[in-house]
């Protein structure tokens, strides 16, 4: 988070810049990031820049204080202290503070003397200038981590961590970046029972809650699990490993899984 705020402060000076939560009428709904890293980055910027040029920002708070609303809305699921969300937060308030100059003085001046007139020439020049990579940087480390549901810590070099629901709607948002995400991860899923079946085979399927009754997400599990699986109750909260994951007939299913 440091470094990208350097940078901030090295391409913009804020020295004057505060402001404050946006009132209800001005209130802007920033989605959590999913997919392409730098145009979720563009939106982003533009969005919080636009929000405080029409006024949805005032200037009576520091922004680090008063952006903690658009924050949070931007970094659902997302753990603290992580690259990922550090990278969103610092996103926010640098939109923010460029929204608010260009307010007060029609303007912002870059250290390069460059002048910004709009939010979208500011969008223009971090692209221009290759500031972006600094901050999809944050995005695309695979130490980036998610929170769970029932907040426990999510991935890390070697394993995907998520919650079933959200796995779902990850998948079912773009299957393309969603496999791009888990890079080829084990994948820990946890999530509510919705039954215990078997295939043709004979093998053991578990298959958890995904947010549509009619499409859950479905985990092959391993022969191994038979037992554990037998003690398993529908409503039940469980936990399952799988070394594969890809997205099948509308839902997300695992193979060689086991329960961790």
């Amino acid at each position: 988070m440091k470094k990208i705020i350097t940078l901030s402060l090295i391409v913009f000076s804020f020295a004057s810049v505060a402001d404050q939560q946006p009132s209800p009428s001005s209130a802007v709904n920033l989605q959590p990031y999913r997919n392409s890293a730098e145009g979720y980055i563009s939106t982003l910027f533009s969005t919080t820049c636009e929000l405080a040029l029409k006024g949805g920002i005032d200037a009576n708070m520091p922004v680090e204080q008063s952006t903690k609303g658009l924050v949070v809305q931007a970094t659902q699921g997302m753990e603290k202290g992580t690259s990922a969300y550090s990278t969103i937060h610092d996103t926010v308030m640098l939109g923010a503070a460029v929204g608010v100059n260009l307010k007060k003085k029609g303007k912002t001046i870059a250290q390069d003397k460059t002048e910004i007139h709009t939010c979208s020439e500011f969008v223009s020049y971090i692209v221009q200038k290759g500031f972006m990579s600094q901050f999809t940087a944050g995005l695309s480390d695979p130490k980036q981590s998610t929170a769970t549901e029932n907040g426990s810590v999510a991935s890390d070099d070697g394993i995907y961590r998520t919650t079933a629901k959200a796995l779902t709607a990850m998948y079912d948002e773009n299957e393309v970046a969603a496999d791009d995400k888990i890079g080829g991860r084990k994948v820990e899923v946890k999530g509510v029972v919705q039954s215990i079946d078997k295939d043709f085979t004979g093998s053991v399927v578990v298959l958890l809650q995904s947010g549509n009754e009619f499409m859950p997400a479905r985990f092959g599990m391993e022969e191994t699990e038979k037992n554990k699986a037998a003690s398993l109750r529908k409503g039940q909260t469980v936990s399952i490993l799988c070394e594969k994951m890809m997205f099948l007939i509308g839902s997300p299913s695992g193979s060689r899984c086991r329960f961790n």
